[in-house]
């Protein structure tokens, strides 16, 4: 009787353990998953002409509605007197509801 009942603790234990590892499964693909999202979108701004770079307002990915994608672009220097003159541009993909957005930036010279 005794040996049962350690048994049956012991796999409680365990279960909780398992669902747990699930969980943090779970959700570092949706955070891989996110990183991938961003990087792709950059790649795709970055063989585009500076000028025609527009900023995204969130909406979601068409081929995956549970991520949210924003794009903002800011222009620095241009002047009569700066130096140089470059674009920053930066990708934001929100995962599901209760993860951290990932973002990633890339810098873009101008001419």
């Amino acid at each position: 009787m005794v040996a049962v009942i350690m048994v049956a603790v012991i796999m409680l234990l365990a279960g909780r353990f398992v669902v747990g590892l699930i969980q943090q499964v779970s959700v570092s693909e949706s955070h891989t998953q996110a990183n991938e999202f961003a990087l792709e979108e950059l790649e795709r701004i970055r063989v585009l002409d500076p000028d025609s770079i527009k900023q995204v307002p969130v909406q979601p990915l068409p081929y995956a509605p549970a991520f949210r994608r924003s794009v903002i672009v800011s222009d620095v220097g241009g002047g009569i007197t700066d130096l140089y003159h470059y674009r920053i541009v930066t990708v934001t993909v929100e995962p599901p509801p209760g993860l951290e957005p990932v973002s990633v930036s890339t810098v873009i010279a101008r001419e």
